[in-house]
Formats: structure tokens, sequence, C-alpha cells
């Protein structure tokens, strides 16, 4: 969702706010003048006092309705920010998601490759030799298979923990690599 959506909808929410006090002000205001008119016209008031009071109730039967409007306005719009708040939400949940996907795959490449670089950073470049005179040979020491006998099962062995580590986890991607 745009971000100017959620600067419109506060804005819409500050407003009603406001009118909702403004309203109720006026209310209050009109109760009181009512109510003052009464005591001022007795209970028998002539003719166009009682046209008066029949506007002032008539404005306050608007007010209040008015004041109903705006409640409802308001749970509305408390809604509308809600279900924005869970969209947003739900958004960044499947953002998180996915970084977390990728970070899992980088985690299991480094455990398949991790083993394999120990192992030849242990016996360093003692397995190849590139002669120095001519011609240039690359000769391959007799114990080459000596790293791939320790790297192989050394692999197998840190795949097989990191899966009973993750037995718990359910879903595809403990299935994935796992299975």
């Amino acid at each position: 969702m745009p971000k100017h959506f959620f600067t419109e909808l506060h804005t819409l929410t500050k407003h009603t706010l406001y009118l909702r006090e403004n309203c109720e002000a006026a209310l209050a205001t009109l109760n009181d003048l009512y109510s003052h008119h009464k005591v001022a016209t007795g209970e028998s008031p002539e003719m166009p006092q009682r046209h008066t009071r029949q506007a002032l109730k008539y404005r306050k039967t608007l007010f209040e309705s008015t004041q109903r409007r705006l409640a409802s306005l308001n749970a509305r719009l408390s809604n509308i920010i809600e279900m924005s708040f869970n969209i947003v939400t739900q958004g960044d949940s499947k953002l998180m998601q996915s970084e977390n996907q990728s970070m899992k795959t980088i985690a299991v490449m480094t455990l398949v490759f991790m083993p394999l670089g120990t192992v030849a950073s242990i016996f360093g470049s003692q397995f190849m030799k590139l002669q120095d005179e001519r011609p240039y040979r690359l000769t391959v020491s007799r114990d080459f298979w000596l790293m791939w006998v320790i790297a192989i099962p050394l692999t197998a062995v840190v795949l097989t923990s990191k899966c009973n580590t993750d037995a718990g986890l359910s879903g595809g991607y403990a299935n994935m690599v796992c299975h």
C-alpha cells in the first residue's frame, strides 16, 4: 500500500475525532440553551417561544444523529486501519519468510562445502604440484584420494547432525535438505 494512503487515513480519522468533539460541544451547548429557554419561558410558553423550543429540539436530534453517524464512521475507520495494519504485517511476514529461506540456503551451502574446505586447507597445496621447469606439468599426489575419503564422510556427518537438529521442524525446507 502506498505510504500516502496511511497518511490520508490518519488525517481522516483525526478530522472525524475533531468533528465528534465539536458535535458533543454543540450538543451540550444546545442542551443548556434548551434548559435555560424552558426555565425562562415557563411551562406554558407563547406561540413564538414554542416554535423556538421545537426548533431547539429539532436541532438537538440533528446533532444526536450526526453524533451517531460520526461514531459509526469512527468504528469503520478503526476497522480499516486494523485491516491495513494486518495487510502490511502479512506482507512483511512474507518478505521475512523469503529472506529466511535465502539464509537457510546459504547455511546449507556452507555446510556442504565447509568440510571440503577444511580438509583442503589442512592438507594445503600438497596434493598438486606444478613443475617449475619445462614442460610444465601438474602432478597429483598419490594421497589425493585421502582428501575425498575424509571429506565425504565428514560432510555426511555434518548434514546428518543438522537434519537431526531440524527433526522437530515440519515443512518443505527441512524435508528438502534432509530427505
